[in-house]
């Protein structure tokens, strides 16, 4: 029987993408063998100890955004705070320091990025800044064709861009204005893996035990590639502009980072997410309102592994296996704590002034019986300020919110998104194929390696 030349194209075409497919697995895996391993060797092991000891660095969760403890969050009201002492040269209180208005967000994938956006964009709409939207309100992703193709009634330069993008500084540039300034987020890296092994279903999706799908990923993370290698290997450094084959690089690594620490104005740390939102009002010129927050959490999950302790040897397959995102947290991580001490006492008492405030906040707009407003007293850091039901609600809102408010005042029409060809058939062909390939292959160990 002969075959239709219509149908011959067909299976040449699905055949190419197959051998593709696994080209692309095969140059992975050589490439997380050379550097996995050689891990062992190098100093690889040694560097950062601070934050690979065993444990997250102190003050995990329980000072960050995930608060949701409420006799923690008591805790915050009962420090004595000194007014009148400022021992720190305070930015916004000189007389040349102006409010700036104009910055980029890198919304890092599931480190305390939603809540921290939604702060921006209650900033965004009190100041009636113009802000470069997706394509619908649904989505919380920048594409290509939104940075390309802009429609009327506005064009660049843009006073704001916060939605999920990679970092890019000369494609940013062109759509901002001069003076903008760069602001991102980063998570501690194992507990980052965590949130994005249960946000992302990834367990499912790789085929990981049910009990603890967490150990059984860093068990031999090398071999889970194909679709999820984006979600669980170096995802933040990723975001953050620093290319993959960078790992495994300490000298390229570290030098492009120590760029980006010359390139952003501001990176916070979500595990410090007072001190780094208080730094953030310093740096900007903002006043003490606009970096109030919903302590209620958003895309906060709860899961069986979210505070398993997790054994040392897994971690330390974690860090040759997402070495860029532990570099990277380590820099940033220390720079903030560098401006933290420049600010002394003083700093620290604005801190927990702030976490008062905003704890006080918190229970007025939750209360029941908030008929009349509530006064913020003013401070050495603050002017006196009000608290009514129309910020209460604002507090509230989620991303989407805004969005759809940002949508009906910039005049956008929403679009439907746009799918790629589907090769979804190849990826779960790929998928089985890792993790076939992960059950018969050798546990990670020491093996000699060479160099071409």
């Amino acid at each position: 029987m002969n075959m239709v030349p219509g149908r011959w194209a067909v299976f040449v075409l699905l055949g190419c993408l197959v051998v593709f497919s696994f080209l692309f697995q095969f140059r992975h895996t050589l490439y997380n063998w050379n550097h996995l391993v050689s891990g062992r060797q190098g100093d690889n092991t040694t560097q950062s100890v601070s934050i690979r000891a065993g444990k997250t660095p102190s003050g995990h969760v329980k000072s960050g955004v995930n608060i949701t403890d409420k006799s923690h969050a008591k805790e915050d009201v009962g420090y004595e705070i000194n007014v009148t002492d400022v021992s720190w040269n305070h930015p916004a209180l000189a007389d040349h320091c102006q409010t700036r208005k104009s910055f980029v967000f890198i919304k890092v994938h599931k480190a305390g990025s939603h809540n921290t956006a939604c702060i921006l964009q209650r900033f965004v709409w009190t100041n009636n800044l113009t802000i470069m939207l997706p394509q619908n309100p649904d989505t919380s992703v920048l594409r290509r064709p939104d940075l390309t193709y802009v429609k009327p009634p506005f064009y660049p330069p843009y006073d704001v861009m916060l939605h999920h993008l990679r970092y890019n500084r000369p494609q940013m540039s062109n759509l901002m204005q001069k003076n903008a300034v760069f602001l991102a987020i980063l998570r501690y890296p194992l507990s980052h893996l965590k949130s994005s092994i249960n946000y992302f279903h990834v367990d499912k999706r790789l085929g990981l035990r049910k009990e603890n799908p967490l150990e059984d990923f860093l068990s031999d993370p090398k071999y889970f590639l194909g679709t999820m290698a984006l979600k669980t290997r170096n995802w933040q450094a990723f975001m953050m502009g620093i290319s993959p084959w960078y790992s495994g690089n300490k000298k390229m690594a570290q030098a492009r980072i120590q760029e980006l620490g010359t390139e952003f104005d501001h990176v916070m740390i979500l595990e410090y997410y007072d001190e780094s939102l208080v730094l953030l009002k310093i740096k900007l010129c903002w006043n003490l309102q606009d970096i109030l927050y919903d302590r209620q959490v958003r895309n906060y999950r709860s899961y069986s592994y979210k505070n398993a302790e997790i054994p040392e040897k897994l971690q330390e397959n974690h860090y040759r296996s997402s070495d860029l995102d532990y570099r990277l947290y380590d820099f940033f991580n220390k720079t903030l704590w560098r401006e933290i001490a420049e600010g002394g006492d003083d700093f620290r008492n604005e801190v927990e002034l702030f976490k008062r405030v905003n704890y006080e906040v918190n229970l007025y707009c939750n209360s029941s019986a908030n008929e009349s407003s509530y006064v913020v007293q003013g401070t050495i850091w603050n002017e006196e300020f009000t608290v009514d039901q129309k910020l209460c609600s604002e507090l509230k809102m989620s991303r989407t919110d805004w969005d759809r408010r940002f949508f009906k005042r910039q005049g956008k029409v929403p679009q439907r998104r746009t799918k790629g060809t589907n090769i979804s058939f190849i990826k779960d062909f790929v998928k089985r194929a890792g993790v076939a390939h992960r059950r018969r292959g050798p546990q990670m160990g020491p093996v000699n390696v060479i160099k071409v």
